[in-house]
Protein backbone atom coordinates (compact mmCIF):
# COMPACT_ATOMS: atom_id res chain seq x y z
CA UNK A 1 0.00 0.00 0.00
CA UNK A 2 2.94 2.78 0.97
CA UNK A 3 5.35 0.77 -1.05
CA UNK A 4 9.13 1.50 -0.85
CA UNK A 5 8.50 5.42 1.03
CA UNK A 6 8.52 3.87 4.84
CA UNK A 7 11.60 2.08 4.33
CA UNK A 8 13.60 4.84 2.21
CA UNK A 9 12.98 7.39 5.42
CA UNK A 10 13.77 5.05 7.77
CA UNK A 11 16.99 4.45 5.40
CA UNK A 12 17.65 8.27 5.29
CA UNK A 13 17.16 8.55 9.29
CA UNK A 14 20.13 5.72 9.76
CA UNK A 15 22.16 6.80 7.35
CA UNK A 16 21.94 10.36 8.90
CA UNK A 17 22.81 8.98 12.68
CA UNK A 18 25.29 6.73 11.47
CA UNK A 19 27.22 9.98 9.84
CA UNK A 20 26.71 12.03 13.02
CA UNK A 21 28.30 9.20 14.67
CA UNK A 22 30.76 8.80 12.43
CA UNK A 23 31.83 12.50 12.75
CA UNK A 24 31.67 12.39 16.16
CA UNK A 25 34.14 9.45 16.59
CA UNK A 26 36.46 11.33 13.97
CA UNK A 27 36.27 14.42 15.68
CA UNK A 28 37.56 13.36 19.14
CA UNK A 29 40.00 11.55 17.65
CA UNK A 30 41.48 14.30 15.90
CA UNK A 31 41.25 16.51 19.36
CA UNK A 32 43.01 14.07 21.26
CA UNK A 33 45.41 16.40 23.88
CA UNK A 34 49.23 15.48 23.07
CA UNK A 35 51.09 13.77 26.22
CA UNK A 36 53.50 16.62 27.35
CA UNK A 37 57.13 15.39 27.91
CA UNK A 38 57.34 17.09 31.70
CA UNK A 39 54.53 18.62 33.96
CA UNK A 40 53.83 21.84 33.28
CA UNK A 41 52.52 22.10 36.96
CA UNK A 42 55.50 22.10 39.68
CA UNK A 43 53.73 20.17 43.35
CA UNK A 44 54.95 22.36 46.26
CA UNK A 45 56.64 20.13 47.73
CA UNK A 46 59.06 19.95 44.69
CA UNK A 47 59.34 23.60 44.16
CA UNK A 48 63.02 25.21 45.01
CA UNK A 49 62.92 26.75 48.15
CA UNK A 50 63.69 30.54 48.17
CA UNK A 51 63.50 31.27 52.17
CA UNK A 52 66.63 32.40 53.66
CA UNK A 53 68.72 30.37 55.75
CA UNK A 54 67.48 29.90 59.15
CA UNK A 55 69.88 32.43 61.74
CA UNK A 56 70.93 34.12 58.66
CA UNK A 57 71.29 38.13 60.68
CA UNK A 58 71.28 37.10 64.27
CA UNK A 59 74.83 38.28 64.81
CA UNK A 60 74.47 41.42 63.01
CA UNK A 61 71.26 41.60 65.37
CA UNK A 62 72.99 40.70 68.76
CA UNK A 63 76.32 42.88 68.28
CA UNK A 64 73.76 46.15 67.04
CA UNK A 65 70.56 45.48 68.43
CA UNK A 66 70.67 47.71 71.23
CA UNK A 67 72.20 50.72 69.66
CA UNK A 68 70.27 50.26 66.96
CA UNK A 69 67.26 50.48 69.26
CA UNK A 70 68.34 53.20 71.02
CA UNK A 71 68.99 55.35 67.51
CA UNK A 72 65.74 54.07 66.09
CA UNK A 73 64.13 55.72 69.24
CA UNK A 74 65.67 58.94 69.10
CA UNK A 75 64.95 59.01 65.27
CA UNK A 76 61.02 58.54 66.37
CA UNK A 77 61.60 60.92 68.96
CA UNK A 78 62.47 63.47 66.66
CA UNK A 79 60.55 62.44 64.05
CA UNK A 80 56.75 63.05 66.42
CA UNK A 81 58.74 66.42 67.33
CA UNK A 82 59.47 67.53 63.78
CA UNK A 83 55.76 66.31 62.84
CA UNK A 84 53.88 67.95 65.94
CA UNK A 85 56.10 71.36 64.88
CA UNK A 86 54.76 71.59 61.45
CA UNK A 87 51.31 70.37 62.82
CA UNK A 88 51.40 73.27 64.31
CA UNK A 89 52.91 76.32 62.60
CA UNK A 90 50.43 74.89 59.18
CA UNK A 91 46.74 76.63 59.68
CA UNK A 92 49.16 79.67 60.54
CA UNK A 93 51.23 79.44 57.70
CA UNK A 94 48.26 78.46 55.17
CA UNK A 95 46.30 81.19 56.43
CA UNK A 96 48.97 83.76 56.12
CA UNK A 97 49.71 82.60 52.34
CA UNK A 98 46.00 82.81 51.78
CA UNK A 99 46.08 86.20 53.20
CA UNK A 100 48.95 87.27 50.98
CA UNK A 101 46.96 86.15 48.28
CA UNK A 102 43.62 87.48 49.14
CA UNK A 103 41.90 89.80 47.28
CA UNK A 104 39.90 92.62 49.08
CA UNK A 105 37.29 93.62 46.31
CA UNK A 106 36.37 89.33 45.77
CA UNK A 107 36.18 89.76 49.66
CA UNK A 108 33.68 93.32 49.30
CA UNK A 109 31.46 90.68 46.53
CA UNK A 110 31.19 88.49 49.52
CA UNK A 111 30.21 90.42 52.30
CA UNK A 112 27.18 91.51 50.35
CA UNK A 113 25.45 88.49 52.28
CA UNK A 114 26.43 89.84 55.58
CA UNK A 115 24.77 93.08 54.64
CA UNK A 116 21.54 92.05 55.83
CA UNK A 117 22.40 91.32 59.15
CA UNK A 118 25.63 93.50 59.39
CA UNK A 119 26.36 97.11 58.88
CA UNK A 120 29.72 97.59 57.33
CA UNK A 121 29.98 101.39 57.32
CA UNK A 122 31.87 103.38 59.53
CA UNK A 123 30.01 104.61 62.42
CA UNK A 124 27.16 102.00 61.22
CA UNK A 125 24.05 101.45 63.61
CA UNK A 126 23.55 97.64 64.89
CA UNK A 127 21.17 95.38 62.82
CA UNK A 128 20.20 91.95 63.60
CA UNK A 129 23.81 91.39 64.16
CA UNK A 130 26.40 94.09 65.43
CA UNK A 131 28.20 96.68 63.23
CA UNK A 132 31.31 94.76 61.43
CA UNK A 133 33.45 98.02 61.46
CA UNK A 134 36.95 98.12 63.73
CA UNK A 135 35.85 94.36 64.02
CA UNK A 136 39.29 92.59 62.98
CA UNK A 137 41.18 92.82 66.24
CA UNK A 138 38.80 93.56 68.96
CA UNK A 139 37.83 92.07 71.86
CA UNK A 140 34.96 89.14 71.14
CA UNK A 141 31.12 90.75 72.05
CA UNK A 142 32.65 94.39 72.65
CA UNK A 143 30.22 96.53 70.18
CA UNK A 144 27.99 98.88 72.87
CA UNK A 145 24.60 98.24 72.62
CA UNK A 146 23.68 95.22 71.04
CA UNK A 147 23.05 91.71 73.16
CA UNK A 148 25.10 89.15 72.34
CA UNK A 149 24.40 85.17 72.69
CA UNK A 150 25.80 84.31 76.01
CA UNK A 151 27.83 81.85 74.32
CA UNK A 152 29.48 83.90 72.07
CA UNK A 153 29.83 86.97 74.97
CA UNK A 154 31.26 83.99 77.23
CA UNK A 155 34.15 83.05 74.49
CA UNK A 156 36.44 85.88 75.39
CA UNK A 157 39.38 86.92 73.36
CA UNK A 158 40.20 88.92 70.54
CA UNK A 159 38.86 88.54 67.07
CA UNK A 160 42.33 87.73 65.14
CA UNK A 161 42.93 86.04 62.25
CA UNK A 162 42.77 82.76 63.02
CA UNK A 163 39.33 82.78 65.30
CA UNK A 164 37.50 84.83 62.18
CA UNK A 165 38.54 81.97 59.92
CA UNK A 166 37.10 79.46 62.13
CA UNK A 167 34.15 80.81 62.76
CA UNK A 168 33.42 82.22 59.19
CA UNK A 169 34.19 78.33 58.32
CA UNK A 170 31.38 77.30 61.02
CA UNK A 171 29.83 79.25 63.04
CA UNK A 172 27.83 77.02 65.37
CA UNK A 173 31.49 74.77 65.48
CA UNK A 174 33.14 78.14 66.90
CA UNK A 175 30.40 78.99 68.75
CA UNK A 176 27.96 76.26 69.79
CA UNK A 177 24.80 78.06 70.69
CA UNK A 178 25.36 81.20 68.65
CA UNK A 179 22.47 83.28 67.27
CA UNK A 180 24.39 83.56 64.09
CA UNK A 181 22.32 81.74 60.93
CA UNK A 182 25.19 82.26 58.40
CA UNK A 183 26.20 78.58 57.62
CA UNK A 184 29.88 80.09 56.80
CA UNK A 185 32.25 79.61 53.96
CA UNK A 186 33.86 76.25 52.94
CA UNK A 187 36.34 77.65 50.58
CA UNK A 188 39.73 78.72 52.20
CA UNK A 189 40.32 81.47 49.58
CA UNK A 190 36.94 82.62 50.22
CA UNK A 191 37.44 83.50 53.75
CA UNK A 192 40.79 84.67 53.25
CA UNK A 193 38.98 87.31 50.91
CA UNK A 194 36.25 88.57 52.82
CA UNK A 195 38.78 88.90 55.60
CA UNK A 196 40.87 90.79 53.95
CA UNK A 197 37.99 92.80 53.10
CA UNK A 198 36.79 93.03 56.95
CA UNK A 199 40.70 94.36 57.56
CA UNK A 200 40.00 97.06 55.86
CA UNK A 201 36.94 98.46 57.20
CA UNK A 202 38.51 100.08 60.15
CA UNK A 203 39.90 103.47 61.27
CA UNK A 204 43.75 101.74 61.93
CA UNK A 205 43.84 97.94 59.98
CA UNK A 206 45.64 95.77 61.87
CA UNK A 207 48.86 94.35 60.18
CA UNK A 208 48.36 90.69 58.68
CA UNK A 209 50.08 88.00 60.08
Amino acid sequence: MFGYEPYKICGAILFALLLVTLLRVGGDAMLIPEKLAQNAYVPESQSEDYSTDEGEGEDDEEDGGEDGDEADGKDNVATKDDGAAEESEEPASQLAALLGAADAGAGKKLAKKCKACHSLEQGGKKKIGPALWNMVGAKKGSVEGFTYSPALAEKGGMWTYDDLDAFLTAPKAFVPKTKMLFPGLKKPQDRANLILYLHSLSDDPQPLP
